[in-house]
C-alpha cells in the first residue's frame, strides 16, 4: 500500500509517464483520483479488485479540497 505521504510529495506537480499516456500530477490529478479512483491507474494496480472505492456523494467538496490542500502540504 502506498501511503499518501509517498503519493504526494513524489509525484505532486511532476509528469508520471507510469500511467497510461502522460499524466501530470496536480490539484486535477488527485480530485480525479478521489472521485473517479480507476479512471487513471499505474500499472500493477490496475487489477479488478485493485484501488480504492469511490468518495464521489461522501466527501463534502470542502473536505475534498482538505484533503488535497493536506497532501500538498506533506511536501
Amino acid at each position: 500500500m502506498v501511503r499518501a505521504d509517498q503519493a504526494g510529495k513524489a509525484f505532486l506537480g511532476k509528469d508520471d509517464s507510469r500511467a497510461t499516456g502522460k499524466v501530470l500530477v496536480d490539484e486535477k490529478y488527485f480530485r480525479d483520483s478521489i472521485l473517479e479512483p480507476k479512471k487513471q491507474m499505474l500499472p500493477g494496480y490496475d487489477g479488478e479488485e485493485a484501488g480504492m472505492a469511490s468518495c464521489q456523494g461522501i466527501l463534502t467538496e470542502t473536505e475534498i479540497e482538505s484533503v488535497i490542500l493536506y497532501i500538498k502540504n506533506l511536501r
